[in-house]
């Protein structure tokens, strides 16, 4: 069920827009790259009725300003390669005609991939990831359906960013384990980066991990500010050193970082937004073992009056 050519073009449409595609990371002894991006395979191309499909994300990455050097580190990218997508986009894609444009955005990635995918369920507490496996030649990969929880905020839209300031509303339902799992997230980025041993992740070499929501900024900031406190990265204009998650860089750091590289099509009032709530609240947890405690100093974030996303 393609979509119809959405009348506005912008991010949150599902629109696939070029710009928004970022080199975050890449990894040479495997010859494999992470990106950010804004769109779901199967979405519109800019004003066209053309579908997103892999030749335009490569013509994208090669278009980014860290391409030049991510190719001279030795990054290479054949015509077809193997595609990790972690699309972050929640809804009930499973129900046809689907209810919300999310779910639809979800519905065509997963047929996309697979003309016959397995049911899925963005819109409860279910078991993340859900994989769907490619099984149409020309589009080889997985997609690793992996929606991102928004925390929430008090009666007056305000979130936690004091040092010792408490939660309203507990962070514990989007970043915990046994529900979103987002403190996972991460870390199996990296392990499919890095061509590590993770049961469901089939062996990723010469291949582009694709991190995305629908508008390429604030869920996939989210995840993307989490990944770069955790691991930096080899990209020189982040100027965050790769590391390991026993010593993360501090929240502020890898938002400075991130936006240093924002997309270059983001029609939000702060280029290269982040969702602040989810990411500091995975930030707190990852430095106090604990869901709900009050901030602490590496994960307060950087603060603007006039908006959330820095």
């Amino acid at each position: 069920m393609p979509m119809s050519k959405p009348s506005n073009l912008q991010n949150g449409t599902g629109t696939f827009m070029p710009g928004q595609v970022r080199i975050v990371d890449y990894d040479v002894a495997n010859n494999n790259i992470l990106v950010r991006g804004s769109a779901a395979f199967g979405a519109i191309v800019s004003d066209t009725t053309r579908l997103f499909v892999i030749s335009d994300l490569i013509n994208a990455i090669k278009s980014d300003s860290n391409w030049p050097e991510v190719s001279q580190a030795g990054i290479t990218l054949g015509a077809n390669p193997f595609i990790m997508d972690f699309c972050l986009i929640g809804g009930f894609p499973s129900t046809v005609p689907a209810p919300t444009l999310d779910a639809q955005i979800v519905y065509n990635e997963e047929t996309w991939f697979s003309p016959n995918p397995p049911s899925l369920n963005g819109e409860s507490l279910g078991s993340y990831p859900q994989i769907v496996y490619a099984e149409i030649e020309s589009n080889p990969g997985i997609m690793v359906f992996w929606p991102v929880q928004s925390v929430g905020w008090d009666a007056n839209h305000l979130y936690p960013y004091l040092v010792n300031q408490a939660w309203t509303i507990s962070p514990k339902p989007s970043i915990d384990f046994s529900s979103y799992n987002f403190q996972q997230m991460p870390l199996l980025i990296n392990i499919a980066l890095k061509n590590e041993v993770w049961p469901a992740f089939p062996t990723t070499q010469n291949s582009i991990i694709y991190v995305h929501c629908d508008s390429g900024v604030n869920r996939t900031g989210a995840v993307i500010v989490s990944y770069l406190m955790l691991f930096g990265s080899n990209v020189s204009k982040f100027g965050l050193a790769p590391t390991q998650p026993s010593k993360p860089y501090p929240l502020k750091q890898a938002q400075i970082a991130s936006n240093r590289v924002p997309p270059l099509q983001d029609s939000t009032p702060n280029p290269g937004g982040t969702d602040i709530s989810v990411a500091e609240a995975f930030c707190n947890y990852f430095a106090t073992n604990h869901y709900d405690t009050n901030l602490v100093q590496q994960c307060v974030p950087l603060y603007n009056p006039n908006a959330d996303m820095i």
